[in-house]
């Protein structure tokens, strides 16, 4: 959970803390991002899904 925050925050998203919990600010975090990259489903579950997505982006775009 908390790499999967940090992956959030390191694209963009608003995450505030990467505590590894799952908050309601990192549940309306993860709807969110579930909405732009896979429009189904959108729960704000963490998923193994949902976590690929996330590493997988920031490798491409952030990974030195």
């Amino acid at each position: 959970m908390e790499q999967l925050q940090k992956d959030l925050k390191t694209y963009g998203y608003p995450v505030k803390q990467c505590s590894g919990f799952l908050d309601e600010d990192t549940r309306s975090t993860l709807t969110s991002f579930q909405m732009h990259f896979r429009p189904k489903p959108c729960s704000g579950d963490v998923d193994a899904e949902t976590a690929a997505i996330a590493k997988n982006l920031v490798e491409k775009y952030y990974n030195d």
